[in-house]
């Protein structure tokens, strides 16, 4: 397993849904963290940052990001676990002078975002995208974790080693969880309670989450939209909370083989949520009152 980013760039913005249900779909790769960037430097300086780890020359770099100088000086950076990475040495430039690795995994997804969403400006590029799809690219990729490293320091986001220091626990613990000694409970979820951002602590039943599937879904849709990827750091747009509805499994196991329970905190007479609040609104809507958490 190896740690990958993707950047969707201004010109991208209106697919951000659609950008993300295509990685989110891959089997191959999980979603560890959606934050949104405004670039305040200048432009042409911040791509330049950006490709200081390529191993193609700036000039070739430059006219080949040209366009971004007219985009909106914004992205969404996502993080993901490449669960199995298919490497391989990438020979590029005349005589093969340019080589670096990179994941086939990941440039099939950029391949794949790039034919639907680069603009189509009716001219044939050449391969590999289709006929009439521009070279102007929607989203932006690593090739190997050093990149990874290198953009995390760009954007003055956490190191990779906070993102991956639960990667060697049993079950699935999020980044953004420090505890490491869990006990499994049955708890009844009434005695549950989640802290929604500016409601505080309430119930699972009065969620945004369980409001939404009680078919009373414009809070939500308002909640994700002004959080998501701000103060909510993790995959917490609608379509995913979509895809863990219909498909949901209250034995999940995800792609690395390990359990995901909702982990909770006791606080005086009551368990305080860390991870799992949609989990929990789902198995209430399902009537499930005895619910299995991790306690910490």
């Amino acid at each position: 397993m190896r740690y990958d980013y993707f950047i969707i760039w201004g010109n991208g913005l209106q697919y951000i849904e659609d950008i993300v249900d295509i990685i989110r779909s891959d089997n191959n790769f999980t979603i560890v963290t959606v934050r949104w960037y405004n670039i305040k430097d200048d432009m042409y300086n911040f791509i330049r940052k950006i490709y200081e780890t390529d191993d193609h020359p700036w000039e070739h770099l430059e006219n080949k990001t040209r366009y971004l100088l007219e985009s909106e000086p914004k992205l969404l950076f996502i993080l993901c676990k490449n669960i199995k990475p298919q490497e391989k040495m990438s020979i590029g430039g005349q005589q093969g002078k340019y080589k670096h690795i990179e994941c086939k995994n990941v440039t099939d997804i950029k391949l794949s975002i790039r034919s639907k969403y680069n603009p189509n400006v009716g001219i044939y590029y050449g391969p590999p995208l289709p006929n009439g799809i521009s070279h102007n690219h929607v989203v932006h990729a690593s090739d190997h974790e050093k990149q990874v490293e290198h953009i995390l320091k760009v954007l003055d986001f956490p190191p990779l080693s906070y993102y991956r220091r639960n990667d060697n626990h049993e079950y699935f613990i999020p980044f953004h969880i420090e505890n490491d000694i869990f006990n499994e409970e049955i708890i009844d979820i009434k005695k549950i309670m989640v802290d929604i951002i500016e409601k505080g602590i309430v119930s699972v039943s009065s969620t945004p989450y369980y409001r939404y599937l009680c078919d009373d879904k414009d809070e939500y849709i308002r909640y994700a939209k002004d959080n998501v990827g701000i103060i909510c750091k993790e995959d917490h747009f609608i379509g995913n909370f979509e895809k863990i509805f219909k498909s949901f499994d209250i034995n999940y196991v995800n792609q690395e083989g390990k359990k995901c329970l909702p982990i909770v905190k006791k606080v005086d007479d009551y368990y305080r949520v860390l991870d799992g609040g949609h989990r929990l609104a789902i198995m209430l809507h399902k009537e499930i009152y005895e619910v299995k958490c991790l306690v910490c």
